[in-house]
């Protein structure tokens, strides 16, 4: 075939590979590809990618690990255009160049084997075998990035960042040993027997990266699934001592009214027989009497009196003094109601068990606010707490230290989910916890 011909291709072949893998990681953090200044930036990418490799591909027939460069020009770029962590756009364009390695070895060596010539004549010659190899390369490799960005738009969210490290551990380490096989296969005189061994070997590369994303994504969501039926659990909880409050609350205004109505006729009879000192003394019995009832927060949403008037009692039991000062009308509309019952039950656990471990002679003091301020609801919990059984850097004194943590990292998550944030300090001796959550008006 004409030399000016296979420069051609070779152009065109690159300016596709170049759109192709672009395309793959833009789609990946779901760019935008509608408005013309995002389009400009995808050619330019393109134009980027094209140019670099065609200089090395002028310099030599296969890049072995100078195509790391690809890597990091994918890569580079980006950090600079797309949104989304460090970690996930360093897989993405790993991923991009190990679906090209992988192919581009498993279909070279095949050929090779079909058409019994040498695998470095596949890259060096302007033949049909090399001819195959670009078609085919180029067309499994965008068929493969389809298949990843579609199981990725259905798992690819759960993944948290040390999953994200598992998988580009694997992604990085197989890049490694494709090009070392592939770099054995190219300058090494083997048996066709060990050629093929190592075309087995390459394609078992393939399979472990794919078996280790699959059970990485299904261990994220057996893990979500046990966390979310907890959180739904304890939110099942709080519905119920929010009913049995509520019940508790009727009965015990059923007994007052009762009572009163008893009350009046005794103090009725006592003012017509002018017995004023006695009923004064019933009327502080009467007064006392009254005020032995638990005292409740009543809000107008259910879920945060159900978990505060739980939490207050389960406080007041262990001896603990309360204060709550909480506006009635309390916009939730846009949170969740499992998120403000893991919220609020964190930050009320954490209070409560730092301030059981005060000694007897301290005082075991929790207060909770809430309030509005513009678009941000403020919960605030400050209690008192023993220096020597808590630390204000959060770590914890523990026996199960791997389960510390949860909660003030739940805490943050929900802050950072509403647009907002989780403050814990010392001030005069309280431990502090605000959390502001963005709220519609």
């Amino acid at each position: 075939m004409n030399a000016t011909i296979w420069k051609v291709l070779e152009i065109a072949v690159n300016i596709y590979e170049g759109f192709n893998i672009f395309y793959f990681v833009f789609s990946f953090f779901e760019y935008n590809f509608k408005p013309k200044e995002n389009r400009f930036v995808f050619s330019i990418g393109i134009l980027w990618y094209t140019t670099v490799v065609s200089i090395i591909n002028q310099l030599t027939f296969y890049e072995g690990i100078i195509g790391v460069i690809y890597i990091v020009l994918v890569f580079v770029f980006s950090l600079f255009v797309l949104y989304g962590s460090i970690i996930k756009k360093l897989f993405v364009s790993a991923t991009a160049f190990l679906c090209i390695l992988a192919v581009n070895s498993l279909v070279a060596t095949f050929i090779s084997s079909i058409a019994n010539t040498e695998l470095v004549n596949i890259y060096t010659q302007k033949s049909i075998e090399r001819l195959m190899m670009i078609f085919a390369v180029q067309l499994i490799v965008t068929y493969i990035y389809r298949l990843i960005l579609k199981a990725f738009k259905k798992n690819g969210t759960l993944l948290n960042i040390r999953e994200w490290i598992l998988i580009s551990t694997v992604l990085v380490l197989s890049f490694i040993m494709f090009l070392i096989i592939h770099q054995t296969q190219l300058n090494s005189e083997i048996s066709i027997y060990s050629n093929n061994n190592l075309l087995l070997v390459s394609f078992g590369l393939v399979v472990i990266n794919v078996v280790c994303y699959y059970m990485t994504v299904n261990l994220s969501k057996a893990n979500s699934i046990r966390t979310e039926n907890k959180l739904l659990r304890l939110e099942q909880e709080y519905r119920q001592h929010y009913t049995e409050n509520a019940q508790k609350q009727y009965e015990e205004i059923k007994r007052i009214r009762h009572d009163i109505k008893q009350s009046c006729s005794v103090m009725e009879q006592l003012i017509s027989e002018k017995r004023f000192i006695e009923l004064q003394n019933y009327l502080q019995q009467f007064n006392n009497e009254i005020s032995i009832g638990e005292s409740t927060v009543t809000t107008n949403n259910h879920i945060v009196n159900a978990i505060i008037n739980t939490k207050l009692g389960e406080a007041k039991r262990k001896g603990i003094k309360t204060f709550c000062n909480t506006i009635r009308n309390i916009n939730t509309n846009d949170i969740a109601d499992i998120d403000i019952c893991n919220l609020l039950g964190n930050m009320l656990d954490n209070a409560i068990e730092a301030t059981d471990m005060c000694g007897e002679t301290e005082t075991k003091y929790i207060e909770i606010n809430i309030s509005i301020n513009g678009e941000m609801l403020i919960i605030s919990v400050k209690n008192s707490y023993n220096p020597k059984n808590s630390s204000i850097d959060l770590q914890t004194n523990k026996l199960n230290k791997e389960h510390h943590g949860f909660g003030t990292k739940s805490i943050k998550k929900i802050a950072s989910k509403y647009n907002g944030e989780a403050d814990f300090y010392n001030e005069n001796g309280m431990f502090c916890c605000n959390v502001y959550l963005q709220i519609s008006m």
